[in-house]
C-alpha cells in the first residue's frame, strides 16, 4: 500500500468515524424529523376562518418541504361539510365539535381525528360600550382583559332586558341585544346559540331533560335580531365599518388578531377603539380535522407541526389544540388578549344541538342572498 492509498484510507476511516460520531450525537432530532412521504394534493372542506391559515406561504412551505403536502382547500360551513357524503374529499376540518358529533349522527365514519386548534367565542364591542358594561358592574377588567361577568343579564328579553340608555348610552336606540350571524349558516351563530342556553340554563350545559323550557327562548333571541349576515368574517367587517350600529357583536377571538396583522394600517384603531369581550362562561370553537382518507390523515400529523402551531397563533390567533401547548399572547400586535381563557363550559350533547337547531330553523329570519 503506497503512501497515497494509506492516505485516503485514513481519511475515509476518519469521515466514517465523524458520521457515526454525529449521527450518535444527534440520534433523538435525527429520530424526530417526519416521514416525508410521496407529494399529494390532499382535498379538504374547511371551515372560512381557517383559509387565510391554510393560504399563508410560510405554512404551505411547510407542509410541502417536510410533509409532501398540498392542500387543496375549499370553503365550506361547517354544518354542510358533515350533512352527508363527500366524496372525492380527503377530509373534513369543521370549527366545532358540534359538527364533529353530528358528522357520526350522520352515519359518518372517520379515518382518524383530532382537534387541532381552539378558538373562544367572544364578544366585541366599541370600547366606550365595553366601559358602560364595566360601569355598571356587567363586566370586569382583569389583567388588561374584559370579561362579562352577568351573561344572563346581558341576555335578557323582554320587560327585563336592558336598554342602552339604562347603559348611559342614550345615543343608541332601544334594547341591549347581542348580534350573531346566521346560525343556521355559521359555526359562531351556532356556537352562540349553545353558549345562549347553557347561559339560560343557569350556566349548566342544558340536556334534555331542560331542552323544553331552554329552546323556544334560544329561539325567541334569534327572531328579534332580525336580518342577520350569512358569514362570521361578514358580521365582523360590517361591525368595523360602523360599530354603533351593531354595538355588540358574537365572532371568534382569533378575528381581531389575524385582522390586525393583515391591516397594519389600522392596528391603533383597534386598540384605542374596539374591545374584546370574555363571557363568563364560554365555550370553546374548537376545530377537528377529520381524515377520511389516508392521505387526510397525513395532514393531521403535519398540521401538529411546533412551526405549523407557531404560525397559527403568531399570524393568525389559533390556540393550540394540543396537550400541553402554550400561546404566549405578548407576542401578538394587539391587546386585551389573556394568556389563557379558563371559564369554558361545554356546548350541549349532538342530539340536544340537533334539536335546538331545528327550533331555529323555523323561527330564524331569512338572511338576505
Amino acid at each position: 500500500m503506497n503512501k497515497h492509498t494509506a492516505f485516503a484510507v485514513v481519511a475515509l476511516v476518519l469521515i466514517l468515524s465523524a458520521f457515526a460520531a454525529w449521527k450518535f450525537l444527534h440520534v433523538d432530532e435525527y429520530l424526530a424529523r417526519p416521514a416525508r412521504g410521496a407529494d399529494v394534493t390532499v382535498k379538504v372542506m374547511v371551515g372560512g376562518e381557517k383559509m387565510a391559515f391554510l393560504a399563508n406561504p410560510k405554512v404551505q412551505f411547510v407542509l410541502k418541504s417536510k410533509y409532501g403536502l398540498t392542500i387543496d382547500a375549499s370553503k365550506v360551513g361547517s354544518i354542510n361539510m358533515v350533512a352527508g357524503a363527500n366524496p372525492g374529499v380527503d377530509a373534513l376540518w369543521p370549527s366545532s365539535q358540534i359538527a364533529s358529533e353530528l358528522f357520526r349522527l350522520n352515519g359518518g365514519v372517520p379515518v382518524a381525528e383530532e382537534n387541532i386548534f381552539n378558538s373562544a367565542i367572544v364578544m366585541y364591542s366599541p370600547t366606550a360600550v365595553a366601559d358602560a358594561l364595566v360601569a355598571a358592574k356587567i363586566a370586569e377588567k382583569r389583567d388588561g382583559s374584559v370579561y362579562v361577568i352577568n351573561c344572563k343579564k346581558l341576555f335578557e328579553t323582554g320587560d327585563a332586558a336592558l336598554t342602552w340608555a339604562g347603559l348611559g348610552l342614550p345615543r343608541i336606540n332601544g334594547k341591549v341585544k347581542v348580534f350573531s350571524s346566521d346560525p343556521m349558516l355559521t359555526n359562531s351563530g351556532l356556537m352562540f346559540a349553545a353558549l345562549l342556553a347553557n347561559i339560560l340554563n343557569n350556566d349548566e350545559v342544558v340536556t334534555e331533560k331542560e331542552l323544553p323550557s331552554i329552546e323556544p327562548k334560544v329561539s325567541a333571541y334569534f327572531k328579534r335580531l332580525g336580518t342577520m349576515e350569512r358569514s362570521t368574517s361578514d358580521l365582523f367587517q360590517s361591525f368595523l365599518s360602523n360599530p354603533m350600529f351593531k354595538p355588540i357583536i358574537i365572532g371568534y377571538e382569533n378575528q381581531v388578531v389575524e385582522y390586525a396583522l393583515q391591516h397594519p394600517e389600522h392596528r391603533e384603531l383597534l386598540r384605542s377603539q374596539i374591545q374584546v369581550l370574555y363571557p363568563v362562561p364560554t365555550v370553546w370553537s374548537s376545530h377537528p380535522f377529520i381524515a377520511l382518507t389516508s392521505n387526510g390523515k397525513r395532514v393531521i400529523d403535519a398540521l401538529k407541526d411546533p412551526e405549523v402551531q407557531r404560525l397559527a397563533w403568531e399570524e393568525h390567533g389559533f390556540r393550540s389544540g394540543l396537550v400541553g401547548a402554550t400561546n404566549d399572547p405578548r407576542i401578538l400586535v394587539v391587546g386585551g388578549i389573556p394568556k389563557t381563557v379558563d371559564s369554558i363550559i361545554s356546548v350541549p350533547a349532538g342530539p340536544v344541538m340537533k334539536k335546538i337547531m331545528e327550533g331555529l330553523s323555523g323561527d330564524v329570519s331569512p338572511t338576505t342572498p
